[in-house]
């Protein structure tokens, strides 16, 4: 389970947000939510690559929420 094997999470389903913020226990390493339809796989890769270089944001603990243009966060 991801949970217990801290890892992030990187999902498209948006109920999936709601999940996480009122998961026990909290998932530690952060969900990220991707709200956009790609084109395809090679657009996916490409934003992940982007988002997970940045060194200005921390995924630990945090509800990320990604579209095209906005990244917004809260804490889990």
């Amino acid at each position: 389970m991801p949970f217990e094997e801290d890892r992030l999470i990187v999902t498209f389903d948006l109920d999936f947000g709601l999940l996480a913020a009122t998961a026990l226990p909290k998932p530690t390493a952060g969900v990220l939510l991707l709200r956009l339809a790609p084109q395809n796989p090679e657009e996916v890769a490409t934003l992940l690559q982007a988002l997970l270089a940045r060194p200005d944001v921390v995924w630990r603990g945090h509800l990320s929420i990604v579209d095209r243009v906005h990244l917004r966060q809260r804490p889990l």
